[in-house]
């Protein structure tokens, strides 16, 4: 199967253009192979990764962006666990941070 249908060379780099349907057709049939398991590796097994979001700023009121942090969040923390890793979440209420303990 031909992947590359043309390459140009433009100054120092490569312009490589790609058969897009046999692209396409390649990744369909891999991701109906592997099901659920798509995209998963092992390599980071046996690791543990700590990670902290979703923190809301209690002297402020909550808005569309706390939502989206939590989303943010949650889904990278997925990304990281299909690399075989052990993802820990942690969630801080009420941690002021350094800046308000900075001014009390």
């Amino acid at each position: 199967l031909q992947l590359i249908t043309k390459v140009t060379p433009t100054g120092p780099y490569l312009n490589i253009a790609l058969h897009r349907p046999r692209i396409f057709e390649r990744v369909v049939r891999e991701v109906l192979r592997h099901g659920g398991r798509y995209g998963h590796t092992q390599t980071m097994k046996g690791k543990t990764v700590i990670m902290e979001h979703t923190s809301s700023n209690p002297n402020a009121p909550l808005h569309i962006g706390n939502l989206r942090n939590v989303m943010v969040g949650a889904h990278t923390s997925k990304l990281i666990a299909a690399t075989g890793a052990r993802v820990r979440q942690h969630f801080y209420v009420n941690d002021l941070g350094a800046q308000i303990g900075l001014t009390a």
